[in-house]
């Protein structure tokens, strides 16, 4: 699931048509979600992690590690994976696949901020960052040979990798552009700090300024950056479905542990459902309207499958663990 960013540079505030202004004030319906007393449901649809284990359907890949991270599939059968110790150290990039050895791809903390490019077959890493410039690397999941490296002035984030691109957010100077990895060359999006980003959705969601600083969070699409769909100041785009058609946001200023609530909106922006939880982990579309939210209860911790109308448990139960 996709990384919770909680500062950028500074930028300048766009202006917003009023139809983009948020409408009266509706109230939504909230569900508190206990993770015991949901019913069961069938498992996710897309593959997961069950404690050390890649489940696929009726395909299971056991990962000889304590910590387990999907990133995704790459091919038919195999996956990507960071693994890593009890404590988190001793971080790896895996491809792993049922009854084969993992193969290392990299090693270190940088795997844990891996891209996967949508077809599986690439990866992008960061292998530097100063501040000043940040150095990323297109590595082959296949052989984990090195296809490209590039150097980027200031705090660069990774958003999404698609085909031979890259969508790449820098934090000074305040900007959001596309590096072709292949020709090696970069096409400015606009002079925003992005912190979620879709090419399959065509979507884009970028801060006004730091949120910490009465910063607001716009949605646009890639390809027309300059047209806001949705316009926020209390909350950020967590995932967008892979049509574009429903939201996930969080608080805008939610840190750490993770966030308490999630709502699920319309792809425009209109509040559908709020669920509340102690805190939530990872959040990802399994279908066009279907959430997958990892539920960590006081008591027990699960994947709870939401919709705006309906909820089940995907995934069995176990103790919360207390951070």
């Amino acid at each position: 699931m996709k990384r919770l960013l909680t500062a950028c540079a500074a930028t300048a505030a766009i202006a917003v048509p009023l139809a983009m202004l948020p409408a009266a004030a509706h109230a939504e319906p909230t569900k508190n979600l206990a993770p015991n007393q949901i019913d069961r449901g069938p498992n996710p649809k897309i593959p997961y992690v069950d404690g050390s284990t890649v489940v696929d359907g009726t395909r299971k890949v056991k990962v000889n590690a304590a910590q387990v991270q999907l990133l995704g599939k790459a091919g038919t059968a195999s996956y990507i994976v960071v693994a890593a110790g009890r404590d988190g150290g001793n971080a790896r990039l895996l491809r792993v696949r049922a009854g084969q050895p993992a193969k290392v791809l990299a090693r270190g903390d940088q795997t844990y901020e891996a891209v996967l490019s949508g077809n599986g077959t690439r990866v992008a890493l960061t292998t530097r960052e100063s501040g000043a410039r940040t150095t990323i690397k297109v590595i082959s999941t296949s052989t984990g040979t090195t296809q490209r490296t590039g150097t980027f002035q200031g705090s660069v984030n990774k958003l999404d990798f698609a085909g031979d691109r890259v969508l790449l957010s820098s934090w000074g100077p305040a900007r959001t552009f596309v590096w072709n990895y292949k020709t090696n060359t970069r096409k400015t999006i606009n002079n925003k700090t992005g912190y979620e980003g879709s090419f399959k959705s065509n979507r884009l969601a970028f801060y006004t300024a730091d949120p910490f600083e009465d910063g607001c969070s716009v949605l646009t699409r890639i390809t027309a950056p300059t047209t806001p769909i949705w316009r926020s100041c209390t909350d950020r785009v967590a995932a967008i479905s892979p049509d574009a058609s429903r939201l996930a946001t969080i608080d805008i200023l939610s840190d750490g542990l993770g966030p308490r609530r999630v709502t699920m909106r319309t792809g425009a922006g209109r509040a559908l459902v709020t669920y509340k939880t102690s805190w939530f982990g990872a959040i990802e579309w399994e279908t066009n309207r279907a959430l997958l939210l990892e539920t960590h209860g006081q008591t027990w911790t699960a994947t709870v499958r939401a919709t705006a109308t309906t909820v089940n448990r995907a995934t069995k139960l176990t103790r919360t663990v207390q951070p």
